[in-house]
């Protein structure tokens, strides 16, 4: 009887220790989120731009080079509009290190609507 409640005093005391550590880890990672929220506060502008961001925009989002946009646009212009060819630009964003499958799935898909 005496080897089992040997076993219990030992179960009991790891679990309090294990409980302990979490209890210590949950507070340090608390204490880290909430120093890095306080660092890391937006400053206002300073040059006087008081525009608006636009409704759609996350805020710090990576603000994305128009310049595509802008080919893109002229290029259906020339070809006679949006509504001859069907095609819209609707978005633009750069996508960096995409396997070889997704690219050629993303240019089927374009080519196809041409």
């Amino acid at each position: 009887m005496s080897i089992l409640l040997y076993g219990l005093q030992v179960a009991l005391i790891g679990m309090l220790v294990v409980f302990a550590g979490l209890c210590v880890l949950v507070t340090s990672i608390k204490l880290i989120e909430a120093a890095l929220k306080r660092g890391s506060k937006p400053s206002l502008p300073t040059t006087g731009n008081t525009a608006p961001e636009p409704a759609g925009r996350k805020s710090g989002a990576q603000v994305i080079d128009p310049l595509p946009a802008i080919i893109a646009a002229a290029v259906a212009a020339a070809l006679g509009g949006e509504s001859s060819s069907g095609f819209v630009v609707r978005r633009v964003r750069r996508v960096r290190g995409a396997p070889a499958w997704n690219r050629a799935g993303r240019e089927e898909q374009i080519y196809s609507r041409l």
